[in-house]
């Protein structure tokens, strides 16, 4: 067995050990004696060459085992103690190295000593010398260390001395591993570190180092393991690690720094990284980006509550992440880019209280995740999406009272979930299957969560479980076989005192007879002759059903509906048969509410049977309010939960996008937009004049999309013009808004004008019927000259009829028509032709007579028809006061002696408001066309007579088409 066995090397420690013990009378004689030959003799170590063993127990040398052989330049000093190829002479007040030191030491140490400095030839004969301590001495700067060419010292610990600077070794150029701990170092001088070229290991821990400089590293080097810890530092200039391309470890702990931007370029074989105990803030995106090797990364203790977009990538090697007591108070997945790869991830201590959607959705590989200690309080069904992976999850000490349904759907193969010290007594007390996904659990810990009662189906699923921690909650009942979905169970922690020992517990009795865990220490608490009580001691006797201590709901929450702003009012009712109070405790969404809005009224009634009422408030309720409110009332004996009411708040609708009044010329889109907002969404209709005959729609020229806030109409047409009416409505109620949709047509003719000729003294009508919106304006010349009226050459209808009576020669010629409105205008020409009369031979008696009829005749005839129009109008009017809109009409109006037909456009456009409440009676402009004022007037006084009078006459409908012709210009203005 050679001298550096660790067999060996323990027989050595322990023989020191012993040897110390007797020096301080801490043991015997014989026991040290019997203990050291046993080490000695059972291990097969080399004889004591020095001393015998009782020589040793006598005096205080020490002992010396192995060497080579029996001479003087072998032994160990007189002040040391030499195990095996080991020489230590520590603690010892040396001032300087003993002398003597045996040629084949390995390992020396003097630390612990006075030495201020080592004399240039004690430690040229140890050839053999690998590694050497002189820490804790008072070496200064100008300390010099020198060896034999052929020694093989290869490490060299120079700690807790009084250096200022890193030390010039030109004479142990060959070490790979140098400490210099815990020194006074500030900088680092790179020209001495240069020679040595075989340096693999450097520990610059505890200094005074503030500032890295540029120089720090020279190339080449093969440095490997780098640590900084607990210095100053709190700047890194650029480029300052740039030689270390062979660095697999940077220890930067209990330094000062800020931000880790752009400082690690070129460190590409970079494998750990720590910078625990700073004074980071925020990771920035791409501030490791050269660090593609990178695989731990131990971020704790800093003060960060921001992690950038991008702050690890691309990392894509990382396997473990620390972010521990930090400051963070969201997971973002943003802030997780480019870790692919990652296993472990610890976030534990922070002020984490939201996961955001698909936070995971990169780091799919994480095998652990630690959030323990921090303040969530709810774990939605999506907070651990895509982690299908992960076996171990870590959520104790947190606030925690809600985790959805559903929310551990997605981490099927976890193997480890911790829950301890929240509030999610619930899980267990009244849903059914929580865990139920979680069929490959083996350890399930709900430590501290006020768990007073357990459901038969709360552990349901989990046919894999070995381990359950229900310690720290003072469990009161637990349904029949509620731990039967677990038969791999081995380990149970239960410790309550507070059990109702009623029949329905027998069945817990055997059970743990049957299994014998060793931690569940379960004991009654009810009744009060089996309090303290073990309930595997109880006979079955003892389990009886008399009475109900726990609390029974005898009326529940019922599910209401109510409008936004109104009071809502929920009522729960439970009893007991014992005497302790009923505490009662409201959840909405399963989230605990503010006892401060709570009514509770208690009574018992003569049989001593304990009644209370709760009644939870809602004032002025909004959205926020609608959802799953349910009742829970908590006695000492445990807790029942009511059924879930649904509170659904109706917010009446309210118009966020209405509809405005809008001009369109004919052939383009009209837009109509409109939207509402309200709980539940109302549904938008639309009407059209009040009704819901669209032109549009039946020629499919109208779009509406159901998820579309804008009616469009395509290709609109003067049939599309109207009042068009948006409603919103859902069940809290309706709203209208109406926009006016007119369309905007260019003048044109209805049909062209016509070259007329007549003989002279006749009476002539020129036609020039217009179309258009805006109305156009008309404007008559005759031969290029504006026409004015005159007693012969009078207008009526809008312009649109020229009337020339008592015909002359010079009446002949062009007339022109003018129509114009702001879209456009549009010339037509009418040529009329005046002949003369032909030659009669007439007598004076024949005209006289010819005129006399033809006057009374056309008074008479006159009157009448006009008494007529008035009556029929009125009936007419009356009878047809509700229609929205009026077909289109061509009348033919019949001028007496001059057989010329007008062709009139009648075609309405209404609006909402029109179409009742105007006069019956035609205006005198409609009345009077084409008639003397005097006939005209004495007509209306025949009213009576006309009532076998055609109603269908064409002057009625002309005069009704004037009538709405007038509205409509009324509207438009």
């Amino acid at each position: 067995m050679s001298r550096g066995s660790p067999r060996l090397r323990l027989v050595y420690a322990a023989t020191r050990r012993l040897v110390e013990c007797k020096r301080t009378k801490r043991s015997n004689d014989v026991t040290t004696t019997l203990l050291i030959v046993g080490c000695l003799v059972a291990l097969n170590a080399p004889p004591i060459s020095a001393k015998s063993i009782g020589t040793l127990l006598d005096d205080d040398d020490v002992v010396v085992v192995g060497g080579g052989g029996g001479g003087e330049a072998d032994r160990c000093p007189v002040e040391c103690s030499c195990l095996g190829n080991l020489v230590a002479c520590s603690e010892l007040q040396l001032v300087e190295a003993p002398s003597g030191l045996p040629p084949w030491t390995e390992i020396l140490e003097l630390k612990g000593n006075n030495i201020a400095n080592l004399e240039f030839d004690s430690l040229l004969h140890l050839t053999k010398l690998r590694k050497l301590d002189i820490s804790a001495n008072k070496l200064e700067d100008n300390f010099t260390i020198a060896l034999s060419d052929v020694a093989q010292l290869r490490e060299l610990k120079v700690n807790r001395n009084h250096l200022t600077q890193v030390p010039d070794l030109v004479f142990v150029k060959n070490i790979t591993h140098l400490m210099l701990s815990h020194n006074l170092i500030t900088d680092i001088n790179g020209t001495a570190l240069l020679s040595l070229q075989e340096l693999q290991y450097l520990d610059l821990s505890g200094n005074k180092i503030s500032v890295l400089q540029r120089g720090s590293f020279l190339a080449p080097n093969q440095l490997k393991h780098l640590n900084l810890n607990a210095n100053s530092i709190k700047l890194i200039e650029n480029g300052t690690f740039d030689n270390l391309t062979m660095l697999e470890e940077l220890r930067m702990n209990k330094n000062n720094l800020t931000q880790l931007k752009d400082m690690f370029t070129s460190l590409e074989n970079l494998r750990i990284l720590e910078i625990n105990r700073n004074d980071l803030q925020q990771i920035h995106g791409l501030s490791l980006k050269s660090l593609k090797s990178l695989e731990e990364l131990r971020l704790k203790r800093n003060k960060i509550s921001m992690l950038d977009d991008g702050a690890f990538w691309p990392l894509k090697n990382l396997i473990l992440l620390q972010l521990d007591f930090n400051m963070l108070t969201t997971i973002r997945k943003g802030g997780l880019f480019g870790l692919q790869q990652l296993q472990k991830l610890t976030l534990s201590h922070n002020r984490i209280s939201t996961i955001e959607s698909q936070a995971w959705d990169i780091c799919r590989e994480i095998t652990e995740l630690d959030l323990s200690h921090n303040e969530l309080t709810s774990i939605e069904r999506e907070s651990f999406e895509y982690l299908t992976k992960l076996e171990r999850l870590k959520l104790d000490h947190n606030q925690i009272t809600y985790i959805s349904d559903g929310a551990f759907n997605y981490t099927t193969n976890l193997r480890i979930l911790e829950l301890n010290s929240n509030k999610v007594s619930y899980m267990v007390e009244d849903i059914h299957g929580a865990f139920s996904s979680l069929s490959q659990l083996w350890k399930l810990s709900l430590a501290h969560n006020k768990i007073k009662s357990i459901n038969q189906n709360a552990f349901t699923g989990l046919v894999r479980l070995a381990e359950l921690d229900l310690s720290g909650n003072n469990v009161t009942t637990m349904q029949e076989n509620a731990f039967l979905p677990m038969p791999s169970l081995s380990k149970l922690k239960m410790n309550t005192q507070a059990l109702v020992c009623d029949c329905g517990l027998q069945w817990l009795s055997m059970w743990l007879r049957e299994h014998r865990y060793s931690e569940a220490e379960v004991h009654c608490g009810y009744p009060h002759w089996l309090q303290g009580m073990s309930l595997t001691q109880l006979h079955h006797a003892n389990f009886t059903c008399d009475e109900y201590p726990k609390p029974r709901i005898i009326e529940e929450p019922v599910s209401q509906m109510s409008i936004k702003g109104d009071n809502v009012t929920l009522v729960c009712r439970a009893t007991s048969t014992a005497v302790a109070p009923l505490h009662f405790t409201w959840k909405h969404d399963n989230v605990e509410l503010d006892s401060a809005i709570l009514q509770t009224n208690a009574g018992s009634s003569a049989s001593g049977v304990t009644e209370a009422s709760s009644a939870l408030q809602l004032i002025n309720v909004t959205h926020a309010n609608q959802g799953k409110y349910q009742c829970m009332v908590t006695n000492n004996y445990g807790t029942t939960y009511s059924a879930k009411a649904t509170l659904s708040v109706l917010i009446y609708p309210s118009f966020s996008k209405i509809p405005h009044d809008i001009r369109v010329t004919a052939g383009k889109t009209a837009r109509l937009e409109c939207s509402a907002e309200g709980q539940p969404s109302p549904q938008i209709a639309w009407q059209k004049d009040g009704g819901n005959d669209f032109p549009a729609a039946r020629e499919r020229r109208m779009h509406m999309m159901p998820t579309d806030d804008v009616l469009f109409i395509v290709d609109v047409k003067m049939a599309d013009s109207g009042v068009y009416s948006c409603t919103a409505q859902n069940l809290a109620g309706l709203i209208v808004a109406n926009a006016t949709l007119t369309i905007l047509e260019k003048p044109s003719f209805v049909k062209p004008m016509e070259n007329k000729e007549i003989m002279v003294g006749d009476s002539i009508v020129l036609e020039c019927m217009a179309s258009g919106s805006p109305r156009p304006k008309l404007t008559w010349r005759k031969n290029g000259s504006p026409l004015q009226a005159t007693e012969r050459h009078f207008f009526t209808a809008r312009d649109q009829l020229l009337i020339i009576v008592n015909t002359i020669a010079s009446d002949a010629g062009s007339y022109e028509c003018e129509m114009s409105n702001s879209l456009g205008s549009v010339v037509d020409v009418s040529h009329l032709t005046v002949n003369p009369a032909p030659a009669a031979v007439v007598n004076e008696d024949d005209i006289l007579g010819l005129i006399i009829i033809t006057v009374v005749c056309c008074a008479v005839g006159t009157s009448i028809i006009w008494v007529v129009i008035i009556y029929q109008t009125r009936r007419r009017l009356n009878s047809t006061q509700s229609n929205a809109a009026q077909p289109t009409t061509t009348v033919i109006l019949t001028v007496p002696d001059a057989q010329t037909q007008l062709y009139l456009d009648t075609s309405s456009q209404h609006s909402k408001d029109s179409g009742t409440g105007d006069s019956t009676n035609p205006s005198n402009d409609q009345l009077q066309l084409c008639l003397p004022e005097e006939v005209a007037t004495s007509s209306a006084n025949n009213e009576e007579e006309m009532e076998t009078i055609n109603v269908d006459d064409p002057l009625l409908r002309y005069t009704n088409h004037e009538r709405h012709e007038s509205e409509n210009a009324d509207s438009a203005v």
